[in-house]
């Protein structure tokens, strides 16, 4: 049964003219397309690495401009300062840049009386990922003038305002490390400090103009013209502008204070202190041959493995200290000739080692084997189960041993890329030849084998193993979810002119990640309506991507390049880069291709070069750990009385 795509009854009628009523022969062999067939043909409508969601016309549908405020039934309040403002923008700032992105972040319009309203659904991952408020207006000048307020507590909280006040405490979850990233503590510490700025309602968040109350609005206005002042000066630094009139107003006792660039300058927003080391030297081995090549890694239960195209090469590592050590090796591809005399018969030379998976308990390895060369034969092209119960014995295995379907083997001439569902339950496949195949892992028999009429070049599976996500490139080019459980396609996120090259789920299954073909930026999805996916972050590199990895928690990420760079970034809270490194360099002094990237758990992590593993220590540090006497300095310096 095809479903309907779930944004407007219309695409059913856009797409009848393309369902698949039989198989197709092009540059393969005809197609078995059941149990499921997916809807096809929605015509690209996105630019180069920008992704939407596809309305089956050729053009996106213009929405109805909005004209006045409306309630969207989310997130819903007013901002205030003298008065409520009556233009502007606000947004949930996810990468904490101090502007409002519309590409990858919730923004609403400010409507007069201050109004605005979001979609629950637009903000629902912002609220869980505690991102706060951020409200930008331009005054006369095309300054930004920037109020904040907390994260709300829910994604339809109501009567939110923003003030003078709420930007304050936001100030002090950022800056003060005695009561970092806690908001009751803040507004404490603010209520009780010397001078007291404002009282429990205010510091909450209220209405202050409609409530008559006069103090609590005349105090707002002295401190607003001390923010306007402050980042008038520097309004990109809008953050350390407000941090410092916090700061001055308790060197001097006084509400009014007048800033300058210097005090700006000194304000560094706090959060975890994150180093990065190579921990040296790398773990090498001699390369036999040219094409010996590591090509991808995985790791698991103490243990790395490490896929290297030559003779489709296994090398076990282990993990489980911080000096790597190389248990085991074997050749995959295994022949007992040299590699000049094996033929198209024997098989080894003519195919390719493409990708490595561990399951969850360490003791059995999947090999994906594509073909060498488009002209190459499809002798032992698919799917290899090795054993790892022994991981210094890496089991030997002929390509020519396999024709025909086993628990061990599964054959699958187009293979572009395989992923497995955190619980080990499920594989599925992507297909040059227009497939997308969802194996059961333990026997490696079919459930579900949909046709498309686009190549699939990657695919992700979340970890219940519930939905795939295919890469589609043809008729189509984007994301494709489809519904395992019925074969039916559910959504579509079209990509322009470029597929998403790697499809990554987090272990929560809320999230997803993927880049686009020749592409800098790696893009962070919300996945928890599937059908849907909501962007939420993204991050951008130096150099073209080459791979890219994500702490277990989510918290971190690696992304790697050809030319050696590893970018590590923090994600929570926000996106910021924490440390740029490269690989050794080469005779010629480029640095060293990365070919792989995996996280061994939330501190370490490997990466996976030529012929040799690198290992990364992270070091997490929350500034709540600071000592006393670290705490009573930064008092001194930014609040002891003149």
């Amino acid at each position: 049964m095809i479903k309907k795509h779930p944004l407007s009854a219309a695409i059913l009628l856009a797409l009848s003219s393309f369902y698949l009523t039989g198989c197709e022969n092009d540059d393969y062999a005809a197609l078995n397309c059941s149990p499921g067939t997916a809807i096809e043909g929605v015509t690209n409508c996105a630019s180069e690495n920008r992704a939407v969601l596809g309305t089956g016309s050729d053009e996106l549908e213009e929405p109805t401009p909005q004209t006045g405020y409306e309630n969207k039934g989310g997130v819903t309040g007013q901002v205030l300062a003298v008065n409520y403002w009556a233009d502007g923008e606000i947004c949930f700032d996810t990468n904490q840049n101090g502007a409002c992105d519309s590409a990858s972040e919730p923004v609403e319009k400010i409507w007069p009386e201050g109004q605005f309203s979001f979609t629950a659904d637009a903000v629902s991952s912002s609220i869980d990922n505690n991102i706060q408020l951020l409200a930008l207006s331009k005054n006369g000048s095309g300054i930004p003038a920037a109020l904040y307020a907390p994260t709300p507590v829910s994604n339809a909280s109501d009567k939110i305002y923003v003030t003078p006040f709420t930007t304050l405490v936001v100030s002090e979850t950022r800056f003060n490390p005695n009561v970092l990233s806690d908001t009751e503590a803040a507004r404490i510490a603010l209520r009780s400090g010397e001078p007291s700025i404002g009282n429990e309602t205010a510091l909450a968040g209220n209405d202050y103009l409609t409530n008559g109350e006069t103090q609590t609005a005349a105090n707002a206005a002295i401190l607003a013209a001390s923010l306007a002042q402050a980042q008038k000066l520097s309004p990109e630094k809008h953050f350390q502008a407000t941090a410092s009139v916090l700061d001055q107003i308790y060197r001097s006792g006084e509400l009014a204070t007048t800033i300058t660039l210097n005090n700006i300058n000194a304000q560094e927003p706090l959060g975890d202190s994150i180093s990065a080391t190579f921990n040296t030297p790398p773990l090498s081995w001699p390369l036999g041959h040219e094409e010996e090549i590591s090509v991808s890694l995985d790791v698991g239960n103490g243990l790395a493995l490490v896929g290297s195209l030559y003779h489709n090469r296994l090398s076990v590592i282990d993990t489980s200290t911080d000096t790597l050590t190389r248990l085991g090796v074997g050749d995959f591809a295994a022949s007992a000739v040299e590699r000049d005399e094996i033929d198209a018969v024997t098989g080894a030379s003519e195919q390719a080692l493409r990708q490595v998976a561990l399951t969850s308990d360490g003791v059995n390895a999947i090999v994906a084997v594509e073909k060498y060369k488009k002209s190459s034969g499809e002798r032992g092209v698919g799917l290899y189960r090795a054993n790892l119960s022994q991981p210094s014995v890496v089991p030997a295995k002929l390509f020519a041993e396999d024709v025909n379907n086993t628990t061990d083997y599964f054959a699958f001439p187009g293979l572009n890329d395989f992923a497995l569902s955190a619980d080990d339950s499920k594989i599925v496949l992507a297909g040059e030849d227009k497939r997308l195949v969802a194996l059961t892992n333990q026997t490696f028999s079919i459930d579900q084998n949909i046709a498309f009429n686009s190549k699939i070049r990657a695919v992700g599976i979340d970890a219940t193993g519930r939905h795939a996500f295919a890469a589609l490139f043809g008729a189509r080019t984007g994301l494709s979810t489809v519904d395992l459980s019925t074969g039916d396609e559910t959504g579509f996120l079209a990509t322009g002119s470029q597929y998403p090259e790697k499809i990554t789920t987090f272990a929560n299954s809320s999230r997803l990640a993927f880049y686009l073909r020749k592409g800098k930026t790696l893009s962070i999805y919300d996945i928890t309506n599937p059908a849907l996916p909501q962007l939420i972050n993204q991050l951008e590199s130096t150099e073209k991507i080459k791979t890219f990895a994500f702490s277990e928690d989510g918290k971190l990420a690696l992304l790697g390049s050809v030319g050696g760079i590893v970018e590590l970034y923090a994600l929570d809270g926000g996106v910021r880069l924490i440390k740029t490194l490269s690989t050794e360099k080469d005779s010629e002094g480029a640095g060293i291709p990365v070919n792989d990237l995996a996280f061994i758990d939330d501190t370490r992590a490997l990466i996976s070069f030529k012929n040799g593993i690198q290992l990364l220590n992270i070091e997490v540090i929350p500034p709540k750990q600071w000592s006393d006497a670290d705490k009573q300095q930064w008092f001194d310096d930014h609040r002891k009385a003149l």
